[in-house]
């Protein structure tokens, strides 16, 4: 999905709740504005601008900014901002023990498509040891909003410098979404429909 984005315009605007290690930073280019909405300051103390741990912001040629908040709030409040909507909103808060239930609700996900560009795209990263992608779904058909699911089973995903496989405890579940069938159709996605 981000690939067929990044071939489809110049320049992206990419919205993502989560921020992880700010892996998503490297697929974007300088032409690129990436927002990160992040609750925890630890985690941003440990991969945002000067990471202790992680580099990935401060190596990315994009312009990156990253909002310190509860991820829905901070979309209500860009939503109020007016600014242009997001070419491509990625939810990435699921994978921990302790589920934000409140990111998975109706008003949620209007929330979510609000904010996203008539021609962009909201992906979801599902991956839980919960079968979350069965609430996610069922959200979406609700809103009756395209679904396409791409699941990487659990088992080997790659091999690290020293030849090392790297084990899955889950599947990897990403769900995407847009408003119209025609937006995923045109970006000709490899996935399969849920």
């Amino acid at each position: 999905a981000i690939q067929a984005m990044l071939a489809r315009s110049p320049a992206l605007r990419i919205g993502i709740v989560g921020l992880g290690a700010g892996s998503m930073a490297g697929y974007a280019r300088a032409t690129d504005e990436v927002v990160y909405f992040e609750i925890s300051p630890k985690i941003i103390e440990l991969a945002g601008h000067r990471g202790r741990a992680f580099q990935v912001i401060d190596s990315s040629p994009a312009t990156i900014e990253i909002r310190q908040g509860d991820g829905r709030l901070l979309l209500d409040q860009e939503l109020a901002s007016k600014k242009r909507g997001f070419d491509l909103l990625m939810i990435d808060a699921f994978a921990g023990g302790a589920i934000p239930a409140h990111l998975l609700t109706i008003e949620a996900f209007r929330t979510y498509m609000e904010n996203v560009a008539d021609d962009g795209l909201l992906v979801l990263q599902v991956s839980n040891h919960l079968p979350l992608c069965n609430q996610v779904g069922a959200t979406q058909r609700a809103l009756e909003l395209p679904v396409l699911f791409f699941q990487q089973e659990k088992g080997t995903i790659a091999e690290d410098e020293n030849d090392r496989t790297i084990e899955l405890e889950f599947p990897n579940q990403y769900m995407i979404t847009a408003h119209s069938g025609e937006v995923m159709n045109a970006l000709e996605l490899p996935l399969q429909a849920m």
